[in-house]
């Protein structure tokens, strides 16, 4: 028999809470310049690749 995990019954946090702690940890991400910086890289990276692989077809 399988034993599923459920995770710790002892942390059982409402979905408020949990939302709460999300929007925190999402904010301080936000705000922080270097990890937009490697978004925006990210991002421009993907468009120059979808632009390359247009223009050899």
């Amino acid at each position: 028999m399988v034993k599923k995990n459920y995770g710790d019954p002892s942390d059982n946090k409402d979905f408020i809470t949990q939302f709460r702690g999300a929007a925190v940890a999402i904010s301080s991400v936000a705000s922080d310049e270097k990890i937009a910086l490697l978004g925006d890289i990210q991002s421009f990276l993907k468009d120059l690749r979808i632009l390359a692989t247009c223009c050899y077809i």
